[in-house]
C-alpha cells in the first residue's frame, strides 16, 4: 500500500471511531502525521509502511511531544524489511508502539485489545502474575507442576510471578490448567515519557532566529523544548501552561504553518503562538496569536507571556 493510502485509511478508521482529526501536512522531516481526540483521549500517530526506517530520533520527538501535550503517542506501520506486521501484536522501536491497520481497527472501532508484544525475537503476552500466586498458593501446586505444564522451568514460573513476560504458547497451557483467564491484553495507552521533562535543551540546530528567540525566552523564566520536526518549533512552559510555540520569519511559508499549529492547538487544547521577526498590523492569524521579537525582549517574566497571548486569541 502506498504511503499516501495507507494515511488516508489510518484517518478514516479513527474518524469513523469518532475521532477529531487533523493531518499534519509534508512539512520537511515532519515527526508525526496527525493528531486526533476522542474525549479525554488525544493521540499523536506517525504512519509508516516500513517500521525498520523509524528512526531513533523521531523516536525521542514523539516521546517528547507525547509527554508535554500529555498524548498517547504511537506509530501505524504496514511491515518490517523481513515480514509483515501481525495483526493483534504490539511492536516497539525505542520504546514507541507500533501497531497495524488491522489491529488500529479492532482496537477503536471494537475495543479489542493487542493480545501480545513481540521481544527478543518472540511474540509475548501481559500475565496477571498476581492472579497465578494466588492460585498456585491456594490449590497448592508445586512449581515443578506448573512448569511441566506449561513446557519451562521451575525458575520460569518464578520469574513470571515477579513480573517477566511470558511466551503466547506458555501462556496458553497455563490458562488450560489452571482453567483461569490469565492472559491480559497489551495496553498501548499507558506509557508516559515524565523521565524525559528535564532533559537539557539543544539548541545548535535551531537556525540563528530561532535559537535567539528561544534564548530570550529561556531569559525571562519560561520552560523552553526545541522541537525539530514539526511546523512548530518549540514548546515553551510546563504541565498545564504549555504553549504551542512557533518560531518564524514572515514569508511564504510562514501562513501555512500557522494554519497546521492552529490545528493542533484546538485538538490538543493547548495555546499557541507564533513568534515572528516583524508583527505589522495583524495581531492574530487563524486562531494563533503574533508575537514581535522586539516583545519578548522586553518581558520580564512567564506571565507576561500568558497576557500577551489572551490580548490576541480571537
Amino acid at each position: 500500500m502506498k504511503r499516501t493510502e495507507f494515511l488516508k485509511t489510518t484517518i478514516g478508521i479513527l474518524e469513523k471511531a469518532g475521532f477529531y482529526t487533523a493531518r499534519i501536512r509534508e512539512f520537511p522531516r515532519v515527526s508525526f502525521n496527525l493528531i486526533a481526540r476522542r474525549d479525554d483521549l488525544l493521540i499523536i500517530v506517525r504512519v509508516i509502511v516500513n517500521i525498520d526506517s523509524l528512526s531513533k530520533e523521531i523516536c525521542q520527538e514523539l516521546k517528547i511531544i507525547s509527554r508535554y501535550l500529555k498524548a498517547s503517542v504511537f506509530v501505524v506501520g504496514e511491515k518490517s524489511t523481513t515480514s509483515p506486521l501481525r495483526s493483534g501484536v504490539v511492536y516497539t522501536r525505542y520504546d514507541v508502539p507500533i501497531i497495524n491497520l488491522d489491529t488500529l481497527e479492532e482496537l477503536f472501532l471494537y475495543g479489542v485489545q493487542p493480545l501480545s508484544h513481540s521481544a527478543h525475537g518472540g511474540f509475548y503476552v501481559s500475565f496477571d502474575r498476581e492472579l497465578l500466586q494466588k492460585v498456585r498458593m491456594e490449590r497448592q501446586i508445586p512449581l515443578s507442576t506448573l512448569a511441566e505444564k506449561a513446557g519451562v522451568s521451575k525458575r520460569a514460573i518464578q520469574m513470571y510471578e515477579t513480573g517477566m513476560d511470558i511466551s503466547i504458547d506458555a501462556a496458553l497451557r497455563l490458562e488450560e490448567f489452571l482453567d483461569l483467564p490469565l492472559i491480559k491484553g497489551t495496553e498501548i495507552f499507558s506509557r508516559r515519557f515524565e523521565g524525559l521533562c528535564h532533559h537539557s535543551p539543544d539548541f545548535s540546530r535551531c537556525n540563528p532566529f530561532e535559537r535567539e528567540v528561544m534564548k530570550a525566552l529561556k531569559r525571562i523564566g519560561t520552560h523552553v523544548v526545541p522541537i525539530y520536526r514539526c511546523p512548530f518549533n518549540a514548546l515553551t512552559g510546563e504541565d498545564d501552561s504549555v504553549i504551542i510555540t512557533g518560531i518564524s520569519l514572515v514569508n511564504r511559508e510562514f501562513t501555512e504553518r500557522v494554519g497546521v499549529v492552529s490545528k493542533i492547538s484546538r485538538i490538543s487544547e493547548r495555546r499557541s503562538m507564533f513568534i515572528v521577526d516583524e508583527l505589522k498590523d495583524k495581531m492574530n492569524v487563524k486562531g494563533s496569536p503574533l508575537v514581535g521579537k522586539n516583545e519578548i525582549d522586553g518581558l520580564k517574566d512567564p506571565a507576561d507571556i500568558d497576557r500577551l497571548i489572551e490580548d490576541r486569541v480571537e
